[in-house]
């Protein structure tokens, strides 16, 4: 099964999983925009969890994914977003916005440094002048590589109308010289009708370190401006550079 026939059959448990509240991360993404923030645009879209949390402050969102699955569940979330099943490295809505994001890794599944550049290129043209890119992205160390940690970042629970449902994500084998990670996505029902039942899926995700991801937003219309640790309810700025590997939950702010 491809990453696309995953989240085709099991959009609706993807959406549960990541059913938390989006609310602060929502205005936190607005200020960083900036005052006036009137339309963004999400790639890699998915099910547009939180593009209600946009539409309530006014915000036009419009949001790229490959399937038509999570589109669905994202028209049905925000009826007057914009949604375009397309390739995310190639893509053209015919306008501009004045913000663009992609959070929870999504660009690991890019696995070139051609795709990024094309995604990077193809995202800048569809900003405004002194437009912002939100990345979330985490960098690894490739000269002393570890797993993903199973903590509080990598394993949660939601309560659903269905039961309790635990979400793990975690490490499966690293070929170095790909730099690809099979990545093991893990939803266990813990109580209701479906308790006990285990859901797996493995996922081909590009491991970037710094020197990789900095040469990709060097040869692109992009600059990274600052940094912020995701990993923390207020978002510390963080130094960019090397000292951001092993931040998994990093956000890059990309301006054009």
């Amino acid at each position: 099964m491809s990453d696309l026939d995953f989240y085709a059959s099991q959009s609706e448990l993807y959406d549960l999983a990541f059913s938390w509240d989006v609310e602060g991360e929502v205005a936190w993404l607005l200020e960083r925009f900036g005052a006036g923030t009137k339309s963004v645009l999400e790639p890699a879209c998915g099910n547009g969890r939180l593009f209600s949390g946009f539409a309530r402050r006014g915000v036009a969102t419009a949001g790229v994914d490959l399937s038509a699955g999570m589109l669905a569940k994202a028209a049905a979330r925000t009826p007057s977003a914009l949604l375009v099943q397309a390739d995310i490295r190639a893509f053209d809505l015919g306008r501009r916005f004045d913000g663009a994001f992609c959070p929870v890794n999504s660009l690991g599944y890019l696995h070139t440094a051609e795709d990024m550049a094309r995604h990077l290129a193809c995202v800048a043209r569809h900003l405004v002048p002194g437009g912002k890119y939100l990345v979330q992205l985490g960098l690894r160390n490739l000269d002393d590589f570890r797993p993903l940690a199973v903590d509080t970042t990598s394993q949660w629970d939601v309560e659903t109308p269905r039961g309790r449902l635990r979400t793990t994500w975690k490490s499966g084998a690293f070929d170095r010289t790909t730099r690809i990670e099979t990545q093991i996505s893990r939803f266990e029902w813990l109580t209701g009708r479906d308790a006990g039942r285990v859901v797996e899926f493995a996922h081909a995700i590009r491991v970037w370190d710094w020197t990789s991801w900095n040469a990709a937003v060097a040869a692109s219309p992009l600059e990274e401006v600052a940094a912020w640790d995701g990993d923390r309810a207020e978002r510390p700025a963080l130094d960019v550079g090397p000292a951001l590997e092993g931040k998994l939950l990093a956000w890059h702010e990309l301006e054009i």
